[in-house]
């Protein structure tokens, strides 16, 4: 048996997925309605207060949207390189779905609550009445957080498994092993914040989402060791534009 894909990403990953799927429909309209539930108004401003309401809900909606859209992009990347639709990806892919739309309000509370810092003087009471409730809000956060990259991470594991029924070639199991190591260490940034907002004082737990930080860095480390093994792969590639060679079942 041969398989061949006219379609090649722009770092050298064959696009089995290259048709919309059901899934794929089905998949961005959660997307999308995720992204109207943290709309600021769904109605037009009648007075000046409630513009300003709508226009300070501008920061935290930016921020949600940027990290929806982050989920949302390696979503796409996924089912754009594997074309999978097997039973074992559509129940990751439908776990992974209804912990967005369960996330999407702690995700613009906790932000909401961050942005107003800059505008304390408009809010009349304040969002947290408890000091124990910023843990919560923090453990919450970190656990959707933590949620989401762990099904990402296993849906490319999903991925990996069938890689040679899919005929993923050298490059593309390096990409892919990127991929995961790249994700799990993303879910895992989230579990050591969910630890420490448990282990250190109630009052203090937000302070415990520095440590999100830990990820940039991470990144900037196996970008760099993947990075440079990739290109190598790349130079080796087949010339731009040609069909990948079929490789043997």
């Amino acid at each position: 048996m041969q398989i061949t894909h006219a379609l090649v990403g722009k770092d050298g990953f064959r696009l089995r997925g290259e048709e919309m799927s059901r899934i794929d429909g089905f998949s961005d309209v959660v997307f999308g309605f995720a992204l109207t539930l943290i709309v600021a108004s769904l109605e037009v401003p009648k007075t000046f207060d409630e513009l300003q309401d709508v226009l300070l809900g501008f920061l935290p909606f930016s921020i949600c949207f940027l990290f929806l859209m982050t989920v949302w992009l390696s979503h796409f990347r996924f089912f754009r390189r594997f074309g999978l639709h097997d039973l074992a990806t559509i129940v990751i892919n439908a776990a992974l779905l209804f912990t967005v739309l369960f996330y999407v309000y702690p995700l613009k509370f906790l932000f909401t609550l961050f942005t107003s810092q800059f505008y304390t003087e408009h809010t009349e009471h304040h969002p947290i009445t408890h000091a124990y409730q910023f843990r919560q809000l923090t453990v919450t956060y970190a656990l959707g957080f933590t949620a989401i990259y762990l099904f990402l991470f296993l849906l490319n594991w999903n991925g990996w498994r069938q890689r040679d029924a899919l005929q993923l070639d050298e490059l593309e199991r390096l990409i892919v092993r990127g991929e995961m190591v790249d994700l799990g260490a993303t879910a895992c940034c989230g579990v050591a914040v969910a630890i420490v907002a448990m282990l250190i004082a109630p009052q203090h737990a937000m302070a415990a989402c520095y440590l999100f930080g830990l990820i940039g860095i991470w990144k900037t480390i196996t970008g760099s060791y993947f990075g440079k093994r990739i290109r190598v792969l790349q130079r080796q590639a087949r010339p731009t534009g040609s069909l990948h060679s079929a490789l043997p079942s």
